[in-house]
C-alpha cells in the first residue's frame, strides 16, 4: 500500500524535473519550443504609398518608398496609414524590422513612431547673365553680371554683389568698381604709376595688360584686394576689386577677370555695341530655320528640312547676288568701288560652290519624294557625286 501511495507523487516529481531541466517526454516529438528572436528598431525615410493588391508579406498594408529608390513594406498598430494625413507624404518612420516567414516573404517594419516631413521649398533660381554697360561721360564700356547692382558716380561706376538669400540681416559684399586719375601729360602706365602712385615703392606689382586689345596695365594685389591701373591717354583707368566674401573668392574672381576682358575704352564703349550688332546680325543670318533639332530620321523630317534647305539657299542667292552685282536700288550703286580681279575670281568661285548645293539639296528633296512613295530613289553614291 505504501508503495502503490508513493507512485503519484513519483510521477508528479519526474514532470516537473522534466519542466525544468528543459527535456521532453517521449510521446512530444513533434512539439518545439521556438528559440526568441531579436527583432533590430529601425528608422527610414520616404514616401508612404498603398501596397495595391500585389503582398510579398501577409502582414504589410503599405509600403514605403524610400529616398534611394528601394522599397520597404509597412504596417502600423498605432496609425491609421491610410489616413490622408499619412498617404502619399513623405515621412520618417521607426519600428522593428520583422524578418520574413520564409524565402518568398519581405521583411516588414512595424511602424511605432511617425513623422511627416515638410516639403522643401522650391527655391527658383533667378537667370544670371552678363550685360553690357557703356559710360559715356567717363568713356569705358564694361560687361557685368545681371544679378549685380550698378551705381554710377560722376567719375566711377560701383558693381556690388548681391545679397546672399539664406541671411537676414544685410552684409558687406564684394566690390568692382572703375574709376579714373588724370595723366595729362599721358605717360606710359608704368611710368605714370611709379611717379604718382607708388613714389615710395612701398607697393609690390606687375606689369599686365586688360582687355581683348590688350591695354597696358599695372597690377597690384594685396590683401583682400586686386587693382588694375590702365593706360587711356590722358586718363587712367583703374578697377578695382574688393573681396569680402571669403566663400566666394574664387568665383567672384573668375568674374573680375571676365570683366576685365571685356572693359573697352576705344570710343566711348563703341567695340562693345559693335559686338551687340554682330550677334544680332548672326542671329538674323540662322532665322533661315536651320537649327540643331533637324533631322533626316523620318520621311516627315527629312521633307521639312529639305524645305528648311530651300528657304536657306533662297536667302543665300540674295546675299550672293548683293556681293557680285550689288544692291537691288540702281541709286545705292552709285560710289560703289569697282571689282577687283581676285574678288571676281572669288565670286565665281562661291556662285560654283552655291550651284552644287542647289543641286544637292534637289537631289535629297527628289530622293525623299521618290521614297515615300515607295521607290528606291536616288542612291548615296549619286549624291556624293553630286557633292564632290
Amino acid at each position: 500500500m505504501k508503495f502503490r501511495t508513493l507512485i503519484p507523487y513519483a510521477a508528479l516529481l519526474l514532470v516537473f524535473g522534466l519542466l525544468f531541466t528543459g527535456c521532453q517526454l517521449p510521446f512530444t516529438d513533434d512539439v518545439t519550443v521556438e528559440d526568441d528572436i531579436s527583432y533590430e528598431f529601425m528608422t527610414y525615410e520616404g514616401l508612404l504609398q498603398s501596397l495595391g493588391s500585389v503582398k510579398f508579406n501577409p502582414d504589410a498594408t503599405h509600403l514605403l518608398r524610400l529616398t534611394d529608390g528601394s522599397l520597404l513594406y509597412v504596417y502600423s498598430d498605432f496609425y491609421n496609414l491610410w489616413d490622408t494625413e499619412y498617404l502619399n507624404q513623405s515621412m520618417e518612420v521607426s519600428g522593428l524590422l520583422i524578418p520574413g516567414e520564409d524565402d518568398d516573404d519581405k521583411p516588414v517594419l512595424a511602424v511605432e513612431q511617425l513623422t511627416v516631413l515638410e516639403e522643401e521649398e522650391v527655391v527658383e533660381i533667378e537667370e544670371v547673365e552678363m550685360t553690357n554697360y557703356v559710360s559715356e561721360s567717363i568713356g569705358f564700356g564694361i560687361s557685368y553680371r545681371s544679378d549685380w547692382e550698378m551705381e554710377e558716380r560722376t567719375q566711377a561706376v560701383s558693381f556690388y554683389g548681391p545679397q546672399p538669400k539664406d541671411t537676414e540681416s544685410l552684409i558687406e559684399t564684394d566690390l568692382i568698381q572703375v574709376s579714373t586719375l588724370s595723366n595729362n601729360e599721358e605717360l606710359e602706365i608704368e611710368e605714370w604709376y611709379l611717379a604718382y602712385q607708388n613714389t615710395d615703392l612701398s607697393e609690390t606689382y606687375t606689369k599686365n595688360v586688360v582687355s581683348v586689345d590688350q591695354l597696358n596695365a599695372i597690377k597690384v594685389e594685396e590683401v583682400g584686394s586686386t587693382t588694375y591701373y590702365v593706360e587711356g591717354g590722358s586718363k587712367v583707368f583703374v578697377l578695382l576689386h574688393l573681396n569680402s566674401q571669403e566663400d566666394l573668392k574664387l568665383s567672384y574672381g573668375n568674374l573680375f577677370s571676365e570683366m576685365l576682358l571685356s572693359f573697352d575704352l576705344l570710343s566711348d564703349g563703341q567695340r562693345i555695341e559693335e559686338d551687340e550688332e554682330e550677334e544680332e546680325l548672326e542671329s538674323s543670318v540662322f532665322e533661315v530655320g536651320f537649327s540643331d533639332q533637324m533631322s533626316l530620321m523620318t520621311p516627315q523630317k527629312a521633307a521639312d528640312s529639305g524645305i528648311l534647305i530651300d528657304n536657306a539657299l533662297r536667302e543665300i542667292r540674295k546675299m550672293f547676288r548683293f556681293i557680285a552685282i550689288g544692291p537691288e536700288d540702281e541709286s545705292a550703286k552709285n560710289g560703289l568701288p569697282a571689282l577687283k580681279p581676285a574678288d571676281a575670281e572669288r565670286i565665281a568661285q562661291m556662285q560654283g560652290a552655291l550651284g552644287a548645293m542647289a543641286g544637292l539639296a534637289s537631289s535629297m528633296n527628289l530622293t525623299n519624294q521618290m521614297r515615300q512613295q515607295g521607290l528606291g530613289g536616288g542612291s548615296t553614291q549619286n549624291m556624293l557625286n553630286i557633292v564632290t
